[in-house]
């Protein structure tokens, strides 16, 4: 295997992870022109934020940035989220989250705004059932009528609507609790769950701040945040936070009353770095939409919900079921975030016989008593390199250690394997059902593992390629980026092949590289291999692909989603020949909320009029 992917800026496959020079080039000319459109010198920033000269220096130039360091940094250099995303890259090889609404990515909000409402309509506007499109705030972008039928009825909120939010439908409106049926198990426990994390890695934002301190002044909510939230969290980890998906809920539902149904989510792959998710509602064992047909009639808007002029006496006291209040909570001064990598730490040391003084001696980790002590107090974040150390010495459970990860580096963990095992089969097949099946799902769809493997296409995919020469690897049914990097066929087929397919292709390999750098993944190893091994190909990838990846992290690429793509496809004329037509095909792609641990891919090719 050659392990050097041959690019300066980007470290050799499993090799640990330091900062390499051209890497460390961009963090100092990012820094350096940040602080000088401040107005700046190096002593003065110093002198503004508390560092010593010297200690500001070595941040700039040698790039010896703790992860604490880095994220006062991204604040005190006034990056904008573009720029804080490229900076955090370059510094970890991770990407952060870069902004959880559009109104916080002003370099990427109008093309965020294109590619969802081109997202938005194959898989909430074509959607039978209920579906909506969120932001990493919960705010709505998108939803369709059979959502809009679910919630009609509900008081109007200029903020805690379900039409505006639905996060924030669910903890503050007085109706909550009389449509989302088992209010406090089914509902509220999860979303605090899931607020908690991403309270914990945004906590500058104003939103989440408010929803917040809303949460504080419910005396419910707040005993479910600070006493249960971070025991869950705890005890599973990663797998709290996507449990949500492929779940039977119970809702009351316009004209049937209680019912049982499975929602299903996914996030968007051009919103995967900021957490917009769509959610949808469905039958769990029907194949029958939940809501019946509406009439025929047009929502005037798509656009969230607001009738300021109607507001309902929502607050922040929202009040439990009756007979469901807890004991009032005490006030406590750690309470602002359930679960942080101190209180993950502490929990899992009391489960061995070890004090904090005692504990990294016996369990012989490579630091010193006094730094594990201010990493479990929170007084200072763990560098990434000793997390597995810290894991293991713990005995941490696969997923509570992703999530130790997530929350010490502010990051997406790396993935755990290409796909998942048995324990996700379940899950997945009920997705599928709801997502991918031919009676349900008329695009072209198909769901991939983390290594671009079919694991499930319907008919209409089969039938677009049915026309390629049958291959045991490179076939589209077989592995979609086989064929289009490896299979001759793809170049007559795939209409601007270099530019529109191939290039994306390896940009998502690339991708996955950078991102599992320390353990990567053998599959995605040997599709490198065999990329080095073609010249032409070589010469792409440490091209155009890395300097890609090089210019803006592994946040490239989300212009690909929601983008049309032509394809040149065989038509049978009426005098009996073949003839190529130009289709354009309207691509979107997604991951299964339950398969994110995994990298799997749902992708759907919708054809549009040609041209």
């Amino acid at each position: 295997m050659n392990n050097n992917p041959g690019d300066p800026g980007i470290q050799p496959l499993g090799a640990p992870s330091r900062l390499l020079p051209s890497s460390l080039a961009k963090v100092r000319e990012l820094m350096r022109s940040c602080r000088q459109k401040m107005g700046l010198s190096q002593l003065e920033f110093a002198n503004r934020f508390g560092y010593s000269e010297r200690r500001y220096r070595q941040m700039e130039i040698h790039g010896d940035i703790s992860i604490a360091n880095m994220h006062a940094l991204a604040r005190q250099l006034e990056m904008s989220p573009s720029v804080r995303a490229q900076f955090f890259f370059f510094l970890t090889g991770e990407v952060p989250v870069r902004g959880l609404t559009i109104d916080e990515m002003p370099t990427v909000g109008e093309g965020m705004k294109r590619v969802a409402a081109g997202w938005a309509r194959v898989h909430v506007y074509a959607q039978a059932d209920p579906a909506v499109l969120i932001d990493g705030c919960w705010n709505v972008e998108h939803f369709n009528e059979p959502w809009y039928r679910i919630f009609e009825n509900v008081r109007s909120h200029h903020q805690d609507h379900p039409l505006v939010n639905p996060m924030r439908f669910g903890l503050f409106h007085p109706e909550a609790p009389q449509i989302f049926l088992d209010w406090k198990e089914s509902w509220v426990v999860t979303a605090l769950c899931r607020f908690s994390q991403r309270y914990y890695m945004n906590r500058d934002n104003a939103e989440l701040q408010e929803v917040r301190e809303r949460i504080r002044r419910n005396p419910f909510l707040e005993e479910i945040y600070t006493r249960r939230v971070g025991r869950e969290l705890a005890e599973r980890g990663i797998d709290r936070l996507t449990e949500g998906d492929v779940q039977e809920r119970p809702l009351l539902v316009p004209g049937k009353g209680e019912q049982t149904i499975l929602v299903t989510m996914m996030a968007p792959w051009f919103g995967r770095h900021s957490e917009y998710e769509v959610v949808a509602f469905s039958r769990p064992d029907s194949d029958e939409p939940l809501m019946e047909p509406p009439p025929t009639r047009e929502l005037a808007s798509c656009e969230p919900y607001r009738q300021p002029d109607e507001v309902c006496s929502a607050t922040a006291q929202t009040a439990p079921p009756p007979g469901d209040s807890p004991p009032p909570g005490r006030s406590q001064p750690d309470t602002e975030f359930a679960l942080t990598v101190g209180k993950l730490l502490l929990e899992y040391r009391k489960k061995t016989p070890y004090s904090q003084d005692q504990f990294t001696h016996f369990a012989r980790l490579p630091i010193s008593n006094g730094l594990y002590a201010r990493i479990e107090r929170d007084k200072q974040p763990p560098k990434k390199e000793i997390l597995p150390d810290l894991g293991r010495a713990l005995k941490m459970p696969l997923p509570v250690r992703q999530l130790l990860y997530s929350l010490a580096t502010q990051a997406e963990p790396p993935t755990l394997s290409v796909s998942g095992g048995p324990e996700t089969e379940k899950k997945t097949q009920r997705w599928v059902r709801i997502h991918l099946a031919s009676h349900r799902q008329k695009a072209p769809a198909v769901l991939m593992d983390g290594a671009w493997n079919v694991k499930f296409c319907n008919d209409a995919f089969r039938e677009l390629f049915a026309h390629v020469p049958a291959h045991p690897r490179n076939h589209p049914t077989i592995n979609p980026f086989r064929y289009v990097v490896f299979h001759k066929e793809a170049q007559s087929t795939l209409a601007e092949w270099y530019d529109v397919w191939l290039t994306p292709w390896l940009v998502e390999l690339g991708s996955a590289l950078l991102h599992n750098r320390d353990n990567p993944h053998p599959e995605h190893v040997d599709l490198y291999d065999e990329i080095e091994q073609d010249p032409f190909l070589r010469d792409v990838f440490h091209g155009r692909v890395m300097r890609d990846l090089r210019g803006a992290g592994t946040t490239v690429g989300f212009e690909s989603d929601g983008d049309l793509r032509g394809m040149h496809l065989p038509v049978q004329e009426a005098d009996g020949t073949s003839q190529r037509r130009y289709t354009p095909m309207l691509v979107t792609a997604g991951v299964p909320l339950h398969l994110k641990k995994t990298g799997e891919l749902f992708t759907t090719m919708t054809p549009r009029e040609p041209r």
